[in-house]
């Protein structure tokens, strides 16, 4: 148990552990407060990533059509 403790409170120090804890913390905030949409953290990482992943696919066509692979 004792190292657990000192595990997480070396998270906690550390830049990484900084950033989770904010990030934690902006998101029980956002909680709080009632909203139309849903506004969060974890949601605007979610619509990061979809939007990088709808660009790698059109990205992905787009050298498909240029170079396309020999398939056998």
């Amino acid at each position: 148990m004792n190292e657990f403790i000192t595990k997480a409170l070396e998270l906690l120090t550390s830049a990484e552990g900084a950033s989770v804890t904010i990030a934690i913390v902006l998101e029980v905030v956002f909680r709080l407060f009632p909203s139309e949409k849903p506004i969060g953290v974890i949601i605007a990482i979610a619509e990061v990533i979809k939007g990088v992943g709808e660009v790698l696919i059109k990205l992905s066509s787009l050298i498909n059509k240029v170079i396309p692979q020999k398939i056998k």
